[in-house]
């Protein structure tokens, strides 16, 4: 009996899964994942990200690149927690702007040794946009920026989150905040 519960209670909560929306329904989504077909329900409590958060699975569209977190239920339906859908993540150094965004250098400490190919991708900046511990004006060509988005087609993505650089701090870092270093000690 002690065994069987410590087993519960070992077991991970969530389970993950990454594929492409297939069929979606009111409170059902199909995605194929690892080549399966899955099928997961939404409940009231189901966070769905396509851009910006919502609670309905109407924003997600056929073909869509989705990352799941779900549970079990006891009932054995497999229930969304979090499903982010085209989300991109973009780290580079700001080569250009324009009036509606700014495009990234990719890769840019990379050098020619490395094999890497230069990679450019545009972000577009919405009234939306989370500029966290910097803000609109402080995107500047030379800088680095970090960027959570919705990814859209030929290398762009719809901005969701920004963090801009100065050297290795986000521009607006509070004085003496604490801040992880490249050696995983902590600084201020």
């Amino acid at each position: 009996m002690f065994m069987l519960a410590l087993a519960g209670w070992a077991a991970p909560p969530f389970l993950s899964t990454m594929g492409r929306a297939d069929r979606i329904g009111t409170d059902t989504i199909a995605i194929q994942a690892r080549g399966r077909m899955l099928q997961l329900y939404a409940d009231r409590e189901s966070k769905i990200w396509r851009g910006q958060w919502g609670k309905h699975l109407s924003a997600v569209r056929p073909g869509d690149e989705v990352i799941v977190r779900y549970r079990i239920n006891p009932a054995g339906r497999a229930v969304i927690a979090d499903l982010y859908a085209n989300i991109e993540h973009v780290w580079g150094r700001v080569v250009k702007l324009t009036s509606t965004g700014f495009e990234v250098w990719q890769n840019p400490n990379s050098g020619a040794e490395s094999g890497a190919h230069p990679r450019y991708c545009y972000v577009t900046v919405t009234p939306g946009t989370d500029f966290q511990f910097s803000s609109r004006s402080d995107v500047r060509v030379g800088r680095n920026v970090d960027v959570i988005g919705l990814a859209r087609p030929n290398s762009r993505v719809q901005a969701a989150r920004v963090i801009v650089y100065e050297g290795n701090a986000p521009v607006q870092m509070p004085p003496n905040a604490p801040a992880l270093t490249v050696d995983g000690s902590m600084s201020r």
